[in-house]
């Protein structure tokens, strides 16, 4: 099974006026060993900048498996 993902927003601070924007883009998959066992392995990218003189896109990688075995 594959499985996809897309978010992104805006992060607004009242006092300081600054915005702040991010996305997201994940992607993962599943698949199963068997009816009780499935293995899972996903990535995750996040990105954002803050909307003031001198911000850089900063962005974040993150990767994970794993396995689920059900009794």
């Amino acid at each position: 099974v594959l499985k996809g993902q897309f978010g992104a927003t805006t992060l607004s601070d009242n006092e300081s006026d600054v915005d702040t924007d991010a996305d997201q883009i994940a992607s993962g998959a599943d698949y199963l060993l068997s009816k009780q066992t499935t293995l899972f392995a996903y990535y995750n990218m996040l990105s954002y900048e803050a909307d003031f003189e001198g911000s850089q896109e900063q962005t974040k990688d993150n990767l994970g498996v794993g396995i689920v075995h059900n009794f």
